[in-house]
């Protein structure tokens, strides 16, 4: 059986379907237009002279998040009147996309749904992951497109202001009370500018406002029968201080009034007392050096060949080598025992030589 898909896609029915493509990323419907005749756009007379053909490309609504583009077969018509200064003109298909437009309007609706919703950054994400991918600044220009709403004469206001630049600029916003929206901004927070805006709105009778010198200026000169109201916010504000600033004088009764039972006094525990420090214990003698052994005398050796034509070392020389160890201690010793070292005696070889 084979199925129509203008049953499914009511926006397209001026349309004839001709080949779709289907892959994985993209899904490309072939469509042309089959009205007989369009209207020129200048002089608004119809045409069935055709001139020559066109493809067009618009992106439709995603279906199951994959991209769907329309490339539509358009015709470009001769005007029949001489006298117009449009000579050709292309077939205008108001019905599901607007002149030069590259979206149909059902995807301009959603994307300025999300700009609302979202704005920018955010929205660009959420419109990619729903398979129409835009920029943030094709959102934000959809935003600012947007005509502005029709607004009901209000006649309950409030009045506040803003910092622009905190202590140096402020600015004023007025919203409407009844339907919980924003109506306007004005530049400065004067009574003059206020003055005028109420002026210039006659429906107002109500006016929510701080308890500033220039809002109550400002209301009895634009709106001199319209009822004053003090904004509920600064009173539950200053309320609050005043009540905060009486029971901090009045715990007792705070806790009362709260059911806490009053917590007695704890009495201050007495110091401990101090400890004796402990005696420091006696430093341990210092052990005595080990005595370096005496080394062992020299062997006697027989004279050989090599030992020929050597003197003997003299009686002082063999003197110094036994008795240098001997000295030695004595130094060690009377370094240690902080004495000065007395002249060690002459050894009894140094006296027979001698």
């Amino acid at each position: 059986m084979r199925i129509d898909p203008a049953t499914f896609l009511p926006h397209l029915t001026s349309l004839r379907f001709d080949q779709i493509e289907v892959t994985p990323q993209l899904i490309a419907l072939t469509v042309a237009a089959v009205r007989p005749e369009a209207c020129c756009p200048l002089c608004h007379q119809p045409s069935a002279t055709v001139h020559s053909y066109y493809t067009r490309t618009v992106a439709d609504l995603p279906w199951s998040g994959i991209r769907v583009t329309l490339c539509v077969r358009t015709r470009r018509f001769a005007c029949p009147v001489d006298a117009c200064a449009r000579r050709i003109f292309c077939e205008r298909l108001t019905e599901f996309v607007a002149v030069y437009a590259r979206r149909a309007h059902n995807v301009r609706a959603s994307l300025e749904r999300i700009g609302l919703a979202l704005a920018g950054r955010a929205g660009a994400k959420l419109a990619a992951a729903q398979g129409t991918p835009v920029s943030r600044m094709t959102l934000l220009r959809l935003v600012r497109a947007l005509p502005c709403p029709v607004i009901a004469a209000p006649s309950v206001v409030g009045v506040d202001d803003f910092a622009r630049r905190k202590g140096r600029t402020y600015a004023s916003i007025v919203c409407d009370l009844e339907r919980h929206r924003p109506l306007d901004l004005l530049p400065d927070a004067s009574a003059e500018t206020w003055a005028a805006w109420l002026a210039a709105h006659p429906s107002v009778t109500v006016v929510s406002r701080d308890r500033g010198h220039s809002y109550a200026e400002g209301t009895t000169r634009g709106a001199p029968n319209a009822v004053q109201v003090a904004n509920r916010w600064p009173l539950l504000r200053n309320i609050g201080d005043a009540l905060e600033r009486l029971l901090a004088h009045e715990p007792a009764a705070l806790r009362a009034a709260s059911g806490e039972e009053p917590t007695e006094p704890t009495e201050p525990t007495e110091p401990a007392e101090p400890t004796e420090p402990a005696e420091p214990a006696e430093p341990a003698e210092p052990a005595e050096p080990a005595e370096p052994a005496e080394p062992a005398e020299p062997a006697e050796l027989t004279p050989g060949r090599r030992d020929a034509g050597r003197r003997e070392p003299s009686a002082r020389a063999r003197c110094g080598r036994l008795c240098a160890p001997r000295a030695t201690r004595r130094c060690a010793d009377s370094t240690q025992r902080g004495t000065r070292t007395p002249p060690s005696p002459p050894c009894s070889t140094a006296i027979a030589t001698r």
